[in-house]
């Protein structure tokens, strides 16, 4: 187990470059305290999930090391609860949330069955969001926001120390957006929590450092966004932000070009 004086995650020097050459990463340094909420935010194409990828152990860095929970990332793994970005499903397959949550325990299973331990988790994780009256319940059956929660609840039947969860309220209504963040406020006493967002209202509301990816990594404390108003960073009344460019000295208006993300 982790000591209590030690960080979540530490990074040092840590470059990487995909099969093509083109270097994703550059020199990143980062230390997350363990009692810390941390929100990644950049630009598409910045390098987000790629760093989350490295701290699950899917990637290895070119250079430089990682430390997760004290441990290297592969040997950390199955103390890490993760929801990625996309999880593909066909609507018509005759799949329960309960089934979806108890998929979370699969590094436990022996040829693709669940012991009672298992199942006693995944309704445990089902209640901590609410949502035990749905575990018989179809996938297909589940509103947006639902299918959501579930999804949170499969990362969280693992009984993670840490918890990642990529753009968890992508495609939802704002209702479940005030829903989530409540949510969180309770599971963060328990673990500790790296989300990536563009929601600019939880990051000054709820988080305590923000990471800004865009193939450097710089930290800065959520004061910075307080200070910043918000039609400086958005121009318009968004959740999307986009940061072209950042430096170590903080999110200003000045160091951090940021505006509307728009599809070109």
């Amino acid at each position: 187990m982790m000591n209590q004086a030690e960080d979540m995650i530490k990074i040092s020097n840590l470059d990487f470059s995909y099969e093509s050459g083109k270097q994703v990463l550059s020199n990143v340094n980062l230390r997350i305290k363990k009692d810390e909420l941390t929100c990644i935010v950049g630009p598409n194409g910045g390098g987000k999930t790629t760093l989350l990828n490295l701290i699950l152990g899917l990637l290895v860095p070119d250079y430089g090391t990682i430390a997760v929970l004290g441990e290297p990332p592969l040997k950390a793994r199955q103390r890490i609860g993760y929801m990625p970005q996309y999880f593909s499903l066909d609507q018509n397959f005759p799949i329960t949330a309960l089934e979806v949550v108890v998929m979370g325990k699969l590094h436990s299973s022996f040829w693709g069955s669940y012991s009672k331990a298992d199942k006693r988790a995944a309704h445990d994780a089902l209640a901590k969001i609410d949502l035990a009256h749905c575990a018989d319940l179809t996938f297909s059956e589940l509103s947006g926001g639902q299918r959501q929660r579930v999804l949170i609840a499969r990362a969280l039947a693992t009984e993670p120390e840490l918890l990642l969860l990529d753009e968890p309220t992508a495609s939802v209504d704002p209702e479940f957006q005030d829903e989530f963040y409540t949510m969180l406020s309770m599971l963060r006493r328990n673990m500790g929590i790296v989300i990536v967002s563009h929601d600019i209202s939880f990051v000054s509301r709820h988080v305590d450092s923000v990471l800004c990816v865009n193939h450097e990594v710089h930290v800065h404390p959520t004061t910075t966004f307080d200070n910043t108003p918000i039609s400086e960073i958005y121009n318009h009344g968004v959740n999307l932000i986009r940061h072209d460019r950042c430096t170590a000295e903080g999110h200003s208006h000045d160091h951090c070009n940021v505006k509307a993300h728009t599809h070109e």
